[in-house]
């Protein structure tokens, strides 16, 4: 019910400018991952998802795809989609418009992707008006809270599997901190999803 609320009362303040969720009548989700690429995470990501054969979004910081270029261009190649995450993890909660643009400006190895993923979801009214002039603001309507410390490997899994529903936006991390997490789990729910007949969209 809060998130509801929450998700209503976005929709006024931002003018219906993020994307939470897609409504389709299909039984089809959409797997996201923020912060990587990452050198020992985002291959073994790569190879659940080629074994499920599901295409997802990444999220790429653009610090971190300059120390690996080779992921990036990895991630490319298998015919993944790529969304802009900025250049370094900012909380825009606290920046400027100028200075959060600048921020998302300065990551160009994905300026063309037509995407924008605000780090921590942390993204002010006059940060939207800005971005959406030149991309889609994609949220999310489910979070497999795979960072936290909070959480184990069947406790992510658990979280997703009983939240899991037609039209979500899936979060996951391809970053040494929720690495168990995130393998465990992802690999877990693309299994539950097939056998419940989902399919999977591309944003």
């Amino acid at each position: 019910m809060m998130q509801k609320a929450t998700k209503t009362l976005s929709r006024y303040v931002y003018n219906n400018k993020l994307i939470w969720s897609i409504c389709n009548e299909e039984k089809l989700v959409y797997i996201t991952f923020d912060d990587g690429p990452d050198p020992d995470v985002t291959p073994k990501v790569l190879e659940i998802l080629d074994s499920f054969n599901v295409k997802a979004t990444f999220f790429c910081l653009g610090s971190k795809i300059e120390k690996h270029p080779n992921i990036y261009n990895t991630i490319l190649a298998k015919g993944h989609k790529i969304g802009n995450h900025g250049y370094f993890h900012k909380k825009g909660w606290f920046l400027s418009k100028k200075k959060f643009v600048e921020n998302v400006e300065q990551n160009h190895y994905t300026n063309d992707s037509g995407l924008f993923r605000p780090a921590y979801g942390a993204i002010r009214p006059c940060h939207a008006a800005e971005l959406s002039k030149h991309y889609k603001i994609i949220m999310w309507s489910l979070m497999s809270k795979d960072y936290s410390k909070k959480m184990n490997p069947d406790k992510c899994y658990k979280r997703l599997k009983d939240k899991v529903k037609p039209g979500d936006i899936i979060v996951f991390h391809d970053t040494a901190d929720a690495k168990n997490n995130c393998l465990y789990s992802l690999s877990k729910i693309l299994n539950y999803l097939k056998t419940e007949g989902y399919n999977y969209g591309v944003l």
